[in-house]
This record gives structure tokens, sequence and C-alpha cells, in this order.
């Protein structure tokens, strides 16, 4: 796509914003993928509904849909399953096409249909046939009856989102060119298996006779981010205290949608695991997420007792508008970065639960490429610390680093140590610690004023 034709602030602006429109110097063909793949994904179904139980003894609940065979006499295939930790709701994002749809209570915790475990189908497991981008609302699910029930056979796990897989930082799906590929080939991202909440491999066997209970710690990245950016942070955790877990995400799409995956992830794995207490530690967008991930935890999610945001573009980012304006195809989340998006207006709706505890850690190191205005080069300070954002802090941290240096800098990774230790890793109800030379603000209610 030729440039030649634009003011030159215009081009100087695109220049700066490379982390936000790369694609519009890198031709037309990224355009051509990144539009296809949007039309293929707006088609996509969603199905929505809620399981009950009469009977239920307290399992995980195991929710699938099986997509209905072209021919008849075939066997159905697994599309996706989800597990809940208690009766409630579900979520499907499914291509067009018929699907039949099942839930059973796993109470041996094998993960498949056993004869004394209750389950139930929708319409006798008849196939309902999805159109494109189809909403499909209130699909209840009874799991009551025993005997011969859903496909007790393990089927391979077809899931675009992938729960609670061993993975490793040194795995290619984790790297640079995936973080990339997230925003201009979705497609190709979900195929890869990189989309998901994975959980980090340990470094070495854990010790003989030992019963400590490990909190896990989420790491969520921000746009054209990958989980391998985290690999310092989750090198400096006390293996014995912490369970590193890493969210990667297509951060090219709708912010809302990754918001209730984090969350639905999060309850699936308090099923699956027993996890009670989870702490949330996000850089860039990725905060962004990750604060709109609350109002989709509530019965069978996990506490969050600690949540820290890094350089996050809380209010915004000044040059998402001008990828907004001047793309050929916008990406979406762009829309969600523009100052006064429909997003970020009901971030802060709800509060985070008064069993939350905020640190805002905010980065300085340069000037706005946009205004001149302090920042970390690629956000500003006035976004990193929106009015509502420094309400909600327990603790608030500068630190003299970049935007991506951040998850690099000693001084905010040893800051970040010491707040996982004294609020992720600590029994609830410990005294509170100073936390060295931060600007402790103290525990407050949602919503009171900050200090000046």
């Amino acid at each position: 796509m030729p440039l030649w034709w634009a003011p030159r602030g215009a081009l100087v602006a695109l220049a700066l914003l490379a982390p936000l429109v790369l694609g519009l110097l890198a031709g037309c063909q990224r355009y051509d993928t990144l539009r296809r793949d949007l039309d293929t994904l707006e088609r996509w179904a969603e199905v929505r509904g809620e399981v009950s139980v009469p009977e239920w003894e307290g399992g995980p609940l195991v929710v699938a849909a099986f997509r209905a065979p072209e021919r008849e006499g075939a066997p159905f295939t697994r599309a996706d399953v989800q597990e809940l930790a208690r009766p409630g709701a579900f979520l499907f994002r499914l291509e067009p096409g018929a699907y039949s749809f099942c839930v059973f209570e796993d109470r041996d915790g094998d993960r498949t249909h056993g004869p004394d475990e209750p389950y139930g189908v929708w319409e006798g497991f008849e196939p309902v046939a999805l159109a494109p981008a189809e909403r499909l609302e209130r699909l209840r699910l009874v799991a009551g009856s025993r005997g011969a029930g859903p496909p007790r056979r393990p089927a391979p796990d077809c899931r675009s989102m992938r729960v609670g897989e061993l993975a490793s930082l040194d795995e290619p799906r984790f790297d640079a060119a995936h973080g990339q590929l997230g925003v201009w080939e979705p497609l190709a991202f979900l195929r890869e298996r990189a989309y998901g909440l994975f959980v980090l491999r340990e470094d070495a066997p854990a010790e003989p006779g030992s019963s400590a209970v490990r909190v896990p710690v989420v790491f969520v990245h921000g746009i054209t981010g990958y989980a391998r950016e985290f690999e310092e942070a989750v090198a400096g955790l006390d293996r014995a205290r912490f369970e590193p877990w890493v969210f990667q995400y297509a951060s090219g799409l709708p912010l809302e949608t990754h918001a209730e995956r984090l969350a639905q992830a999060l309850r699936e794995m308090r099923a699956r695991r027993g996890v009670g207490r989870v702490c949330l530690v996000a850089h860039s967008m990725g905060g962004l997420v990750s604060r709109a991930a609350f109002d989709h935890l509530g019965a069978g999610s996990p506490e969050v007792p600690l949540f820290v945001t890094l350089a996050s573009p809380l209010a915004g980012h000044e040059g998402a508008a001008a990828g907004v304006a001047m793309a050929p195809v916008v990406v979406p989340a762009w829309n969600d970065l523009v100052r006064g998006s429909p997003f970020l207006e009901g971030l802060y709706d709800p509060p985070l639960p008064a069993t939350t505890h905020y640190g805002l850690f905010f980065a300085y190191a340069s000037s706005s490429p946009w205004s001149g205005a302090p920042g970390d080069g690629v956000v500003t300070l006035e976004s990193q610390l929106r009015a509502e954002a420094q309400a909600e802090a327990s603790w608030m941290r500068g630190f003299q680093a970049g935007h991506a240096d951040i998850l690099r800098d000693e001084q905010t990774l040893a800051e970040l140590r010491l707040l996982l230790e004294q609020r992720c890793a600590a029994e609830a109800g410990a005294a509170e610690v100073p936390i060295g030379t931060s600007v402790d603000l103290g525990a407050r209610a949602p919503g009171d004023a900050a200090d000046p």
C-alpha cells in the first residue's frame, strides 16, 4: 500500500507507533490475511447455556460440544470441551455446523464418563444447526441420568484454547513470531495451539516429601506480546512457593473476548485441580484484559489476592485512533485501545473485589512520541496512572525503565517478587508488611479517593 501521499506528520506518527500499526508499512498481503481471518472468525457461532445437577456431589462438570458427522453412521467428533467447578454457565464459540451437547459430573476425576456418573444431553443428543454468526442463548443441560451416556472413549483434544496444558517457555509457540501472528494471523495462531492458559514445567523435580501448597502466578502479555517475555520474571520465582502459569492469546482480537476466556480458564483450573487462589501479573495491554476478567469471575472462580499491572495503558493509547483511521483493515484490539472507547469506559465497573490487592507499577524512561508527555516511550504516564486505577491501588511504584524493558528491569522484578511473597504466598489475614521503597498507599476500599 503506497504511503507517499500521506502528510509527513502522519508518516512520522506511523513510524513511531510500530507496535500497533507496523502492518501499514508491511504491504497489503498482511492485511489481506487479517481480513480473511476476521471474516472467518465473525462467522463463528456462539453458544451460551447453564448446567444444573439435581444430585450434585461436588465433582467437576465436564461440558462437551460434539460436531455431527456429514454422513450417516459416521462418528461424532469432539469440537470443544470445558470444565466447571460447580453448576453454572458455560460458553462455546464454534464454526458453523451441526452440534450436539452433553454434560456429566466427573466424580472420579478421570475426565471420561462412567456408568455411575450423572449425565445429561441436549434434546436427546440430536444435533442443532448453528448458522454463521448465530447466537444461541439459554441452552440448558441437566445432569441427572445414569448408565450409558455421552461417549466414554477419550477423543483428541481439538480445543482452540488450551487450558492447563504443561508447557515450556522454550517452545516455538511462545516466541516473538507468535506474538505477531496473534495480531495479524489469528487463525494460524489458533492452529498452532498457542492460545490458552499454560502451566510451566518444573526446571527440576520437586524434593521428595515436599507437601507445600504453591500459589499459581498467572502472567499476561500485551499487544504483539508473547509468553517468553516473562522469562526473567518466571526465573526469579520461588518454585517452592509459586507455580508459574502464562496466559497467551491472539492479542489483535477484541479484548473482552480474551477477558472472558481468561476467567473461563481460571474457573476450569479450579474445577480440574481445586485451585483456590491465583495471582495475576499483567504487562501493557494485558493489564486491560486482566482487569476486565474480574467482571467475569464469580461463583466457581479462584480468589485473586493480588493483581499487578506493569506499564499498562489503562486510559488507552493515543496512537490507536490513527490505526483505526488509516489502516485498510482495523485490528479489533485497536478499537478497544482508543481513548474513551466503550471497553475502556466500562473497565472499572464493577470495582475489584475487596479481597484483591492491586499493585500499580508504572514506567517513566522517556517521553511519549505523540505528545512529548512523560512515559515509557510507548505509554504515557497519564494513561498508566488513570485515576480509577490509582483509587483501586494498594501500592504504586514507578521505575525508570522502557515499556518492554520493565519486564527485565532488576529493580522492578525485585519489587514484584517481594509483593508476591507478601500478598500472594502469605496466609489469609497475615499482617501487611511495607513494600521497601514503594509508595505504599495502604489497602483501601474500591472507590475511595487516592492520595495526591
